[in-house]
């Protein structure tokens, strides 16, 4: 556990060992969605989706969604959590 939770980046390491002997090796810093590398909008709506569908209908999923993209200009938070209630 990090000492300190908002600074948890999950950096993460790969290298891959070819047959030829090159090595090829990729380091991410910060986690995709971290707000130092943040998701595009459609990479979001995709993964959002993709984690409702088992819990939320379509129409709901959508509606969430519509809730989301207004999250700075909603007065309460219950409207949000009213839209992420199972079916």
């Amino acid at each position: 556990t990090s000492p300190n939770p908002r600074s948890f980046c999950a950096a993460a390491r790969v290298e891959i060992s070819l047959e030829d002997g090159r090595v090829i090796d990729k380091t991410v810093q910060y986690m995709r969605g971290h707000p130092k590398n943040p998701m595009e909008e459609d990479e979001f709506v995709s993964k959002f989706k993709d984690c409702a569908r088992s819990v939320l209908s379509p129409a709901n999923t959508a509606r969430a969604l519509a809730t989301i993209k207004q999250l700075d200009q909603l007065s309460d938070l219950r409207i949000l959590m009213s839209t992420l209630v199972a079916d």
